[in-house]
């Protein structure tokens, strides 16, 4: 009786295992675990492209606005108000600086148009433009399409 159920084990361990190694196989699965490539038509052939890794932020990614944008404000009655600031871009390659020094006026224009529209308790310091990057940044993209910037920096260089 022990023997039986000592050979019946063996034999279902020897079944199992074939069933799985065949399944491996079926699927391509067992090739590509052995390093080689698998077969046409099967699961494994059909890989999911995986999405490029983003490039690394390196100061080669950033294109900064040379010289700063000039605004001139006017504040009602109280004279005009001239703010300079220092733009810079964030974009998805080094390849896209290059394309996008062709088109800096577009942006230049666009932060000025925007800049001006707001009321003058929004222009009183960066921290309050800065919540407005989302729309500078989206004004900016549209103006330099089909490039597209993955962030907007504002710094003020001077204020009269």
């Amino acid at each position: 009786m022990r023997r039986s159920v000592g050979v019946l084990i063996l034999v279902g361990g020897i079944v199992l295992v074939a069933g799985a190694g065949a399944a491996l196989m079926m699927t391509g699965f067992l090739p590509k675990l052995l390093g080689m490539k698998p077969p046409e038509g099967t699961m494994a052939a059909v890989e999911e492209k995986k999405p490029k890794p983003p490039e690394p932020i390196t100061p080669e990614r950033y294109f900064d606005l040379r010289p700063p944008i000039m605004i001139s404000l006017d504040t009602q009655g109280h004279g005009n108000r001239i703010l300079q600031l220092g733009v810079s871009l964030l974009m998805p390659t080094r390849e896209d600086v290059n394309s996008v020094r062709g088109v800096t006026p577009r942006v230049v224009d666009a932060m000025q148009v925007y800049i001006r529209s707001l009321p003058i308790s929004e222009t009183e310091s960066v921290a309050k433009l800065s919540a407005h990057r989302a729309e500078m940044l989206g004004r900016i993209n549209a103006a330099i399409a089909p490039l597209k910037a993955d962030e907007l920096n504002l710094y003020m260089v001077q204020e009269q």
